[in-house]
């Protein structure tokens, strides 16, 4: 990777810009990839497909492996923009689309629908406060990375094909350190005694944290076969049975 060192800064408003409109504006959008979490070093694998199209049509199927194998059943999830549909291991369950916009391609629905505003995300707005890092060669072409520091506990980058301005690989960093997470958990036992207190009911004994480790999680999106525009009908989206 060439860091910001070494090479001739890019226009990072105008790059942005680019990649936001590709997707606010496209009519449809398609794509397979793979989503790898690491957490304390115990990696999973997520494959998934993601169909969309204009004004608010969304599907997005996904399956966890071990290597070659699947495990687990095939997880879905199917929208109109109005309401939803979501595969769960206890079956079908109808819901708002906000409420599981697009689970496992979260980081490209935030681009399609920045309207949403996800209650799992810590900022739907994509790409704010980003700047130009780095530029890379990947195999699907030279890219520019962009890099956004939304807090002191989440960074976010994207590698933004130069072609096309298409996104096709993402990272979420999420770090939290032991005292951070202590003193969190030291604020829930206390407003729970308050609670407790208010209400006239023996307060839930909260274990008093001790040495806690950092907590850090890092979450890869690659992003195949990646194609706007192109010709989708609303069959595609339709609520499956089962």
């Amino acid at each position: 990777m060439a860091w910001s060192e070494g090479f001739e800064m890019c226009d990072t408003d105008e790059i942005i810009e680019r990649a936001l409109a590709k997707y606010r504006h496209c009519n449809s959008y398609l794509d397979r990839g793979c989503i790898r979490t690491n957490r304390c070093n115990n990696e999973t694998e997520i494959r998934f497909e993601t169909y969309f199209l204009r004004p608010a049509y969304l599907r997005s199927e996904w399956q966890q492996y071990n290597g070659s194998k699947a495990i687990g059943s095939k997880g879905g999830f199917w929208s109109d923009g109005e309401i939803a549909r979501i595969r769960l291991k206890t079956g079908m369950q109808t819901c708002a689309p906000r409420d599981v916009l697009s689970i496992n391609s979260v980081e490209i629905s935030r681009f399609l629908l920045p309207s949403y505003r996800l209650s799992f995300s810590p900022n739907s707005v994509p790409l704010l406060g980003a700047v130009l890092i780095a530029e890379e060669e990947l195999e699907s072409g030279e890219c520019y990375v962009l890099e956004c520091n939304e807090d002191r506990i989440w960074t976010r980058r994207y590698w933004v094909l130069k072609s096309n301005f298409a996104i096709v690989q993402a990272e979420v960093l999420y770090i939290r350190n032991g005292a951070e997470i202590a003193r969190s958990e030291r604020e829930l036992a206390q407003r729970e005694r308050k609670m407790a207190a208010l209400l006239n009911r023996p307060a839930i004994d909260l274990p008093e944290p001790e040495n806690l480790e950092d907590e850090i999680l890092l979450t890869k999106y690659e992003f195949y076969d990646v194609i706007f525009d192109a010709p989708l009908v609303e069959t595609v989206f339709e609520f499956p049975v089962a």
